[in-house]
């Protein structure tokens, strides 16, 4: 008997976008639910589980006879998906409290990366970061701001770790993103998957640092205020 051989989602566990999870168990209602199967699959990555509820609309093919791939949005033939649980990591969201515009370019670099645009993904994540360093030097005001303003990105990134705004780590991934996203936007060969995806890590770490702690901590200090 063949069997689904895999799904194509986002990894609730491990948050990999677009991977792989391969079949292992089919279990079919026996009550009046029997149109119904629910389908079992590993994360190729972290071999965490996930399941897939199908709505057979035929009654004379089982779900384990599709020898096939599935998506979330699978409505083909004689099937339909109606749920998944867990529920996959919504692709393209920007950290809480990340400025919209900053936010925008963050999602769109992570939209990308979910449909295989990786270029596209690298320079996106790359021109949140040059974003949102502009709006970093506009809170600090410094009396040479439009100097600053028409710096650089890499003295930017250095000027506000001068200035205590980036943690040295911080710093070191802002110039990761910098350079990887300026070859994701200039150089010949094809960007890979696995770049970008840690080019998203690595600008939802720095945005939740500049952005999302600063407010939550104000909110703890001052809860009337939020």
């Amino acid at each position: 008997m063949t069997k689904p051989t895999t799904l194509k989602t986002n990894c609730p566990h491990c948050k990999v976008i677009n991977e792989a999870f391969s079949y292992r168990h089919t279990y079919t209602f026996n009550d009046d639910r029997r149109d119904l199967d629910v389908l079992w699959f590993a994360c190729n990555s972290c071999q965490m589980p996930i399941s897939l509820v199908i709505q057979r609309l035929g009654t004379h093919i089982t779900a384990v006879n599709a020898n096939r791939s599935w998506t979330r949005t699978t409505h083909d033939g004689p099937y339909r998906v109606i749920a998944m649980f867990p529920e996959q990591p919504e692709a393209g969201m920007a950290p809480d409290f990340t400025p919209d515009n900053i936010a925008s370019f963050f999602n769109q670099g992570s939209r990308s990366l979910e449909s295989g645009d990786f270029d596209l993904a690298g320079m996106g994540f790359r021109k949140a970061i040059d974003t949102a360093t502009k709006k970093l030097i506009r809170e600090i005001n410094p009396e040479d701001l439009n100097a600053r303003l028409g710096d650089t990105f890499v003295k930017r990134i250095e000027w506000l770790h001068s200035k205590g705004k980036l943690t040295e780590q911080i710093k070191d991934w802002s110039h990761i993103v910098r350079l990887e996203g300026n070859e994701a936007a200039h150089e010949e060969d094809l960007y890979k998957k696995e770049d970008a995806a840690q080019l998203q890590h690595f600008t939802e770490m720095f945005l939740q640092y500049v952005f999302t702690m600063p407010r939550k901590i104000q909110a703890y200090r001052n809860p009337s205020t939020d």
